[in-house]
């Protein structure tokens, strides 16, 4: 039902794979795989994109309204996204973390 949801406004799965999939897998995903966030984009327009974040319980994260062409949506506060981020070490979250750090 998800992907159908993401799907109506143009976003696809980066991962061949679906929702119950990763939600059946996803402790061996998180493990062997290193699966933080299940991404979404658009592949007409690379910038529309959304990650929905598998390792952390956002309730625990403040959230911020971010205006987009689909209206007002929640978001992760910059310095909890940063926070996230940093606890990965993956070479990507590393260089995300560097430029986050200079929006602030």
């Amino acid at each position: 039902m998800m992907e159908s949801i993401l799907g109506s406004i143009g976003l696809k799965s980066i991962l061949p794979i679906s929702a119950t999939e990763i939600f059946r897998n996803l402790e061996l995903y998180q493990r062997e795989k290193n699966l933080i966030a299940w991404n979404f984009v658009n592949p007409e327009r690379q910038r529309e994109s959304l990650d929905i974040i598998l390792t952390e319980d956002v309730r625990n994260c403040k959230i911020e309204q971010a205006k987009t062409d689909f209206g007002s949506l929640p978001v992760i506060s910059l310095e909890d996204l940063i926070r996230m981020k940093s606890k990965t070490n993956r070479a990507q979250d590393i260089e995300d973390v560097r430029a986050l750090r200079k929006l602030k």
